[in-house]
């Protein structure tokens, strides 16, 4: 079961997340049944990479933007970014961290999609637990293939106004459902 909780009201504070987190686990834990109910551990622990994970629990993955908050819960590696659309040198950030195909989507499309592009791509990283700066395959497509791993990558409508993506690694052959969101 794939879902996002989220926060209106995050005052950005490691324990107001942390607090969010084992909210969010409570309830993903007792609606997709899994066995055991896991707990929020005293420490989150990081792969060699950085890449927090609970080790009897769901793979997670959270983002914050401003007083917004949000985590997905999956049993399949994930990534979730949201952005709120602030003033930039969107064209110039654009040329220096996007693939070339990327850029000219954002040379064309505008903000809009340059913050589109960099939800998608920080979602993919996430979900691999890379750096957003670190290269990566164009995000422009939903299906990616990075580190040998399929990645499912899609847009998503938050109840707020915000870019927002995720990112599931799926086998070839599956589709991943729809997404939930509830909020905390």
């Amino acid at each position: 079961m794939m879902k996002i909780y989220y926060a209106l009201n995050y005052d950005g504070s490691r324990e107001e997340s942390r607090r969010l987190l084992g909210e969010a686990l409570t309830r993903y834990t007792a609606e997709s049944g899994w066995e055991p109910t896991c707990r929020m551990p005293e420490e989150i622990q990081t792969t060699e990479k950085g890449k927090p994970f609970l080790p009897d629990g769901p793979d997670f993955s959270i983002s914050h933007t401003g007083q917004y908050w949000a985590v997905l819960m999956d049993d399949r590696p994930c990534g979730l970014d949201i952005q709120k659309w602030q003033p930039s040198n969107f064209l110039k950030l654009a040329f220096r961290f996007y693939n070339k195909d990327e850029y000219l989507e954002v040379k064309e499309k505008g903000e809009a999609e340059f913050f589109r592009i960099w939800a998608r791509r920080e979602a993919l990283r996430k979900a691999e637990g890379e750096s957003v700066f670190s290269e990566a395959p164009s995000v422009l497509w939903n299906r990616v293939v990075s580190e040998d791993q399929f990645w499912e990558i899609r847009d998503i409508t938050m109840p707020f106004d915000l870019a927002a993506a995720v990112c599931i690694g799926v086998r070839e052959e599956n589709i991943p459902e729809e997404i939930e969101t509830e909020r905390l």
